[in-house]
C-alpha cells in the first residue's frame, strides 16, 4: 500500500497532467468569486505547473453545502468520464465543498482512482505528503464558515419575512423578481408571461377540471413549470394549494404573519381573495398549513349517472358494470349489493338508461335557461372581517393545540390587537360574501348539445337531478312527483326521474 500511494505520488508530481477545472458559484451575482476569475487563478497555476487544461466542470447557483457529485458538471466527470483526465484543480478549498464529509469522499476517490486533487492557491495538492493536511484543517474552516453563512442567511430572511419583504429563492410561477441597480433581488412582481397561464390554471380548476386535465392542457400549450419541467397532476395541485396565488407565504408549515398575526402581502395578489376561498376546497393539498388531505382523481371510469342513479331496493348508488356473454359485451347500471344484502337488487342497460334520461331531461328542460350558481364576494369591510376572523381562530387553536412557541404576554399582545382591529371593522357597513343563481344566457338544450360528459353531469347537478331505479316488486320512492318527475319503463325496472330547477 505504501509503495502504491509513493508510485501515485510521483506520477501525480509530474508535469504535463490532464486537468479538469473546478469552479463553483453559490450566486451568479457574487463578483469576489466570479467564474472569470476562478478560471484565471486556476489557468495560471496550470502554465506555472506545466499541465494541460482539458475540460471545465462549471457549477453556477450551487450552494458549497451540494456534494460534488451530484453537481450537474462535475458530477459526470467524476461518475462517468474519469478516464478523460488525470486531475482536477479549484480555485480555493471552498470552492471543491464546504462540508468536510463531501470534502473527505472527494480525496478518498481521487486516491482510490489515482487523480491529482488541487487548489490553485496551493492549500491543497495531493501529491505532496503534507498537502491533505493542510487541506483538511482549510475544509474544517471552510466548513464552519459555511455555518455562519447559513445562520445569516436564516437571519436575514426572517427579518426580511417580517418588513414584507420578499426573502430571496425562485419566485413562484405567475411572478418573476425584481433586482434594482446593483443586480440585487429587491422584491416580486407579477410576470406579465406566466401569469395569464397561472390564472387561466385556477380558472379551469374552478370549472371543475381535474389536475390532470390542467397539467395536460399545459403541455399541449407548451407551458412549462418554473423549473422548465412539463407540469403533471400532482404539481398543478400543489400550486393551486399555495398561498402565492394571494401574493402570501408560508414557511416551516405556517402562513407567515406581522406581528399582530395576519398574514404579511409579499407581492400583489395573482386571483382575487374570494376566488382563492373558493379555489381551496377544490385542491386540499399540504403546503398551506391546513393539514388537509390531498384530492385524489377518481379510479373509476366517469359515466353520465354516476352518483345520481340510486337502487329502489337499498337506496345505494348505482355503478357501471361490464360483462361479456358469448362474445357479447354488455354494460348496465347495477347494484352493488346480492339478495343478502338487497331485497331486489336493480340492473339497466347503461345506454338505454342514458338515452332515456337524456331525451326526458331535454324534452322537460331543453327551451329554458341554465342559471349558473355563483359566488358573490364580499364588499366593503365583509372581506375583512372574514380574513380577520380565520386568523383569530388560527391562532386560538394554534395556542390550543400547543403549537404557539412564544411567550404568554406576546399572544395576548396580538389577540388584543386582532380584536380591536375586527372591533374597528364591524362599525363599518358592509355586504357578506353569498351564492347566488344568476342566468348564463344559455339554453339546456345548446349546453347539452356542446358538453363533454363531465359539462352534461354538471347540467345534470344543476337542474337537481336524482334518480331511482325500481324492480316490478318495489313501489316509487317517496319524493316521487308524477306532475313534477318522469317514470322511465326500461325493460326489467322502472326509473323514476326528478327535477329542482332553480331560477330567479
Amino acid at each position: 500500500m505504501a509503495n502504491h500511494r509513493s508510485r501515485s505520488r510521483a506520477k501525480m508530481s509530474r508535469s504535463g497532467l490532464r486537468i479538469v477545472g473546478v469552479v463553483r458559484l453559490s450566486r451568479v451575482t457574487d463578483v469576489t468569486t466570479s467564474p472569470e476569475r476562478q478560471k484565471d487563478a486556476i489557468e495560471r497555476w496550470a502554465a506555472e505547473n506545466g499541465h494541460t487544461i482539458v475540460g471545465w466542470a462549471e457549477d453556477l447557483d450551487v450552494s458549497g453545502s451540494t456534494d460534488p457529485f451530484e453537481r450537474d458538471e462535475l458530477g459526470p466527470w467524476l461518475v462517468e468520464r474519469t478516464g478523460e483526465f488525470d486531475g482536477l484543480c479549484a480555485a480555493k478549498i471552498d470552492r471543491w465543498a464546504r462540508s468536510i464529509v463531501h470534502f473527505s469522499k472527494l480525496l478518498a476517490w481521487c486516491e482510490e482512482h489515482d487523480k491529482l486533487a488541487a487548489t490553485a492557491d496551493r492549500q491543497l495538492h495531493t501529491a505532496e505528503p503534507s498537502g491533505k493536511l493542510i487541506a483538511y484543517v482549510a475544509a474544517i474552516f471552510a466548513e464552519m464558515e459555511l455555518d455562519a453563512i447559513s445562520e445569516r442567511v436564516s437571519s436575514a430572511r426572517a427579518k426580511l419575512r417580517q418588513q414584507g419583504k420578499w426573502p430571496g429563492g425562485m419566485a413562484p410561477f405567475g411572478y418573476q423578481t425584481t433586482h434594482d441597480e446593483l443586480g440585487r433581488a429587491t422584491g416580486l412582481a407579477i410576470d406579465p408571461d406566466r401569469a395569464p397561464w397561472a390564472r387561466a390554471m385556477v380558472a379551469n380548476r374552478l370549472e371543475g377540471w381535474s389536475f390532470q386535465k390542467i397539467a395536460d392542457w399545459l403541455g399541449e400549450q407548451g407551458v412549462t413549470s418554473i423549473k422548465g419541467k412539463p407540469w403533471v397532476g400532482a404539481t398543478v395541485a400543489k400550486f393551486l394549494g399555495g398561498r402565492h396565488l394571494i401574493g402570501q407565504a408560508v414557511h416551516q408549515g405556517k402562513t407567515v404573519t406581522d406581528g399582530a398575526g395576519e398574514p404579511i402581502q409579499f407581492a400583489e395578489p395573482l386571483i382575487s381573495f374570494e376566488d382563492f376561498e373558493e379555489l381551496r376546497p377544490k385542491t386540499n393539498v399540504r403546503n398551506d398549513g391546513t393539514g388537509l388531505r390531498r384530492t385524489t382523481r377518481p379510479k373509476t371510469e366517469l359515466y353520465l349517472l354516476r352518483d345520481f342513479l340510486r337502487c329502489g331496493g337499498c337506496g345505494k348508488k348505482m355503478y357501471r358494470f361490464v360483462n361479456t356473454s358469448r362474445g357479447v359485451v354488455y354494460i348496465r347500471y347495477g347494484c352493488n349489493g346480492n339478495f343478502k344484502q338487497c331485497p331486489a337488487p336493480a340492473s339497466v342497460k347503461l345506454d338505454r338508461t342514458d338515452q332515456a334520461v337524456t331525451e326526458q331531461f331535454l324534452d322537460s328542460f331543453g327551451d329554458q335557461e341554465v342559471y349558473e350558481h355563483k359566488f358573490i364576494p364580499a364588499t366593503g369591510t365583509a372581506a375583512q372581517l372574514e380574513r380577520l376572523a380565520r386568523t383569530i381562530k388560527d391562532l386560538r387553536d394554534d395556542r390550543d393545540a400547543g403549537l404557539w412557541e412564544g411567550e404568554d404576554e406576546e399572544y395576548r399582545a396580538r389577540m388584543k390587537a386582532l380584536i380591536d382591529k375586527r372591533g374597528q371593522l364591524e362599525a363599518q357597513p358592509a355586504d357578506e360574501a353569498r351564492w347566488e343563481y344568476v342566468p348564463t344566457g344559455t339554453t339546456y338544450s345548446q349546453a347539452w348539445e356542446s358538453a363533454d360528459i363531465a359539462g352534461r353531469r354538471d347540467l345534470l347537478a344543476t337542474a337537481g337531478f336524482h334518480a331511482v331505479a325500481c324492480r316490478s316488486t318495489i313501489k316509487a320512492p317517496d319524493w316521487y312527483d308524477p306532475d313534477q318527475g318522469a317514470e322511465l319503463a326500461l325493460r326489467t325496472c322502472i326509473v323514476y326521474v326528478g327535477w329542482n330547477l332553480q331560477t330567479l
